[in-house]
């Protein structure tokens, strides 16, 4: 089953700390396949790498709770 970063439910079960961390990323993540594959263990996820800024990054964990099965198109971005 595929799993996809979901600003949404990012913003719902994120830690405020964390979603402070993460605030100017959060547009990018939206909507990215994330791995869980690597660490089946703790059942966290690995983002691929994306780039903001200049920069590239590679979010690691991402948490289930933090995604959805599908990603929601948004044809009018």
């Amino acid at each position: 089953m595929k799993l996809y970063f979901s600003k949404e439910k990012f913003k719902q079960n994120a830690s405020p700390n964390v979603k402070s961390i993460l605030a100017a990323h959060v547009n990018i993540l939206d909507g990215l396949e994330v791995d869980f594959t690597k660490d089946e263990k703790f059942g966290f996820g690995t983002t691929p790498v994306y780039e903001k800024d200049g920069e590239h990054f590679k979010l690691y964990p991402v948490y289930k709770e933090w995604c959805e099965k599908e990603t929601q198109l948004n044809l009018f971005d």
